[in-house]
């Protein structure tokens, strides 16, 4: 299913884009059915690490779970909670990269 997007936002393509419209992290989650572990990512270790022109959907093939150990991944923005702003980076493990 598509996914809908406001008229004005432009695609996230790249990791360039990606961190643009982040407040600097995001979270990655397992799709595996009956796993749904999810974790905080910064973005800039990718950056330095794969560039800023490194494809965003790219990405989803990189990691692999810490917990079921599949690569079955999703990047997901940080909740905006309302009117409070962008959720915080929180204290936790991030799901290892290959």
């Amino acid at each position: 299913m598509p996914r809908h997007r406001h008229p004005n936002t432009a695609p996230i393509l790249t990791l360039a884009d990606l961190a643009a419209s982040m407040p600097g992290w995001v979270r990655l989650w397992c799709e595996t059915p009956g796993c749904g572990h999810h974790a905080a990512l910064p973005l800039a270790p990718l950056l330095r690490r794969w560039g800023p022109d490194a494809p965003r959907a790219w990405l989803d093939t990189r990691f692999r779970c810490s917990r079921c150990g599949r690569a079955n991944t999703s990047i997901r923005a940080p909740s905006n909670h309302g009117s409070h702003g962008p959720e915080p980076f929180p204290d936790s493990v991030v799901l290892g990269a290959e």
